[in-house]
């Protein structure tokens, strides 16, 4: 099973990376499974503030990728990933 919470033009992301979106992610990769924003890794986002939101998957490793691959960041905004 997955739990996904994408972002949308209309309904932007509403999980915080910090308080929401880590501690779960750890939980789930520790165990196995895996987390993404729709690109990598949950615990890969880098936070510049304590209130940045992201969209997010979580469960196995297929369905996750699965998420990455239909979703990604096509509707995140612009200039949200810089590498």
């Amino acid at each position: 099973g997955v739990f996904a919470n994408p972002a949308s033009a209309k309904a932007p992301a509403k999980l915080r990376v910090l308080y929401e979106c880590a501690p779960i992610a750890l939980l789930i990769e520790a165990a196995g499974g895996k987390s993404s924003d729709g690109v990598k890794s949950v615990l890969d986002i880098k936070n510049l503030t304590t209130n940045d939101r992201t969209q997010v998957c979580y469960g196995s490793v297929t369905e996750v990728k699965r998420f990455e691959e239909y979703v990604g960041v096509k509707y995140l905004p612009v200039g949200a990933y810089s590498n």
